[in-house]
């Protein structure tokens, strides 16, 4: 029998030859235990026997461990390789930097979980367990991991987004310069050139939000928040004053609390955006005297003359192409689901139903199985399998993606870029890098919500998008493509 090698051979740290990497090494036990295990369900299977404590079976709880711990070694690698393709240019750091922080289990230990999920429990040789402070991160994954059809991501993606939550390695990268200030922080210290890369309609947001947030952080004592938090509700009251007063309402003349929030937050996007591709700007710290971000005094001034950087001209190209194939994305997306159960035999009676479903989901945080009796259907397991929130979010991505890497090799061909055909290595590393930039800004979000648990408040782009868009169809009567 044929067994997946990626559940018995772990991505390890590696200092061979005094260089920082890693290798992979194989481990006798997972492979030994793998070959009597049923390999048509992993890794189902085996998180449910890793995450299920049974004090008559730890040794089958560790080494099913042992093989996803294998498994997730090697999408950690990978997403310290696309975090570095992403913001390592330029830099003197690159992906080998960034394993310490999260490739930090050799596989030498058998490890289970206490049964509250709180402490890691080192096993011996005589199945007995004992608590252990190092807590490799490895485990802490598969700890959060849920195995539930109606939340989509699969572990590589967990992985990859676990990874790069990762306090420690996060802070690295903000000594680079990239902070993950919250959407409030990085609006309420915005530059003068992010400001004047912005549209007429959002300097205009940006300004109410001056003119309102910022002084009120500019009043508060030494001894207020140093974070900045979400605006009040009579904050966003005086900014929609504001836009009317001065004539610059952009079209949110009549907008909710939420839907200002909305706009804000995408403003703040266009912001992150700009960190991330320049990427040269100095890192930020608060002063709490001020009440704003001063740049450090111990890094350079000095900012590129990103007019001349051909990474905004690229940045731009990418930002225009994804605003204009994300929403067609959904759109096929959508139209294609709604047809196949129109088609089906077993749920063309519910076809009419996936629209109205998806709203009470996204809008009003209903879970599946709140669905269940609302839309009329017999279990949860059957409204998963109609409205499956999950997989239209992975169609949208897979298909924006796809879209985005097409424009890209366009450009790359038309102005001579790189070789022509490209190289095998060459296309992994863009497709990496656009789905990176394309998880960032819209796909992250989308399915970081659906992991939140009970009342989930969506308000990510996707869920915007996607509800402006079943909005827009009726019973029978699907949007045309």
């Amino acid at each position: 029998m044929d067994l997946p090698v990626r559940y018995w051979q772990m991505h390890r740290l590696s200092l061979s030859s005094g260089v920082r990497g890693y290798d992979v090494r194989a481990l006798p036990i997972a492979k030994e235990f793998l070959q009597q295990q049923a390999t048509a369900q992993l890794p189902t299977q085996l998180i449910d026997l890793f995450q299920t404590p049974d004090a008559t079976a730890v040794q089958t709880q560790a080494e099913s461990g042992l093989c996803l711990r294998c498994y997730v070694s090697q999408p950690i690698v990978r997403a310290c390789q696309k975090l570095a393709n992403l913001f390592g240019s330029g830099h003197q750091f690159s992906y080998r930097d960034l394993l310490p922080f999260v490739l930090n289990d050799d596989g030498k230990q058998l490890v289970v979980l206490s049964e509250d999920k709180t402490e890691h429990l080192q096993v011996d040789q005589q199945n007995q367990t004992q608590p252990i402070a190092y807590k490799a991160f490895s485990i802490e994954v598969l700890k959060t991991y849920q195995v539930d059809p109606k939340k989509s991501l699969s572990l590589d993606n967990w992985t990859y987004l676990k990874t790069k939550q990762h306090p420690e390695l996060k802070q690295f990268l903000a000594e680079f310069g990239f902070q993950h200030l919250s959407d409030w922080a990085m609006l309420n210290r915005v530059r003068s050139r992010q400001f004047a890369s912005l549209s007429e309609p959002d300097q205009n947001l940006v300004t109410a939000f001056h003119a309102v947030y910022r002084r009120d952080r500019q009043q508060q004592t030494v001894k207020g928040p140093k974070r900045c938090p979400e605006p009040t509700t009579a904050q966003l009251t005086e900014m929609r004053s504001q836009l009317l007063g001065d004539d610059m309402s952009g079209g949110l003349s009549d907008t909710t609390d939420r839907e200002l929030l909305t706009a804000l937050k995408q403003v703040a996007t266009q912001l992150r955006q700009f960190d991330v591709w320049q990427s040269r700007e100095p890192l930020d710290y608060f002063d709490a005297a001020s009440g704003q971000y001063e740049t450090r005094s111990d890094l350079p001034h000095a900012a590129i003359d990103v007019e001349s950087n051909e990474e905004q001209a690229m940045l731009e190209a990418l930002n225009a192409k994804l605003a204009a194939t994300f929403p067609t994305s959904l759109q096929i997306a959508v139209t294609a689901r709604i047809t196949k159960l129109a088609k089906s035999r077993k749920y063309a009676a519910f076809a009419d139903k996936f629209v109205l479903g998806l709203q009470h989901y996204y809008r009003d945080g209903l879970s599946l199985k709140e669905l269940v009796p609302m839309l009329g259907m017999s279990s949860w397991d059957q409204a998963r399998r109609i409205l499956n929130p999950g997989e239209l979010l992975n169609h949208v991505r897979s298909q924006t993606i796809t879209q985005l890497i097409d424009h890209v090799l366009e450009l790359v061909k038309a102005n001579s870029l790189a070789p022509w055909p490209p190289s095998p290595d060459y296309l992994q590393q863009l497709t990496e890098q656009l789905e990176g930039f394309a998880d960032a800004e819209i796909f992250d979000a989308a399915a970081a919500e659906m992991k939140s648990g009970s009342h989930r408040n969506f308000d990510s782009h996707y869920a915007t998008q996607l509800l402006q868009l079943l909005d827009t169809i009726t019973p029978h009567q699907p949007i045309q493509d």
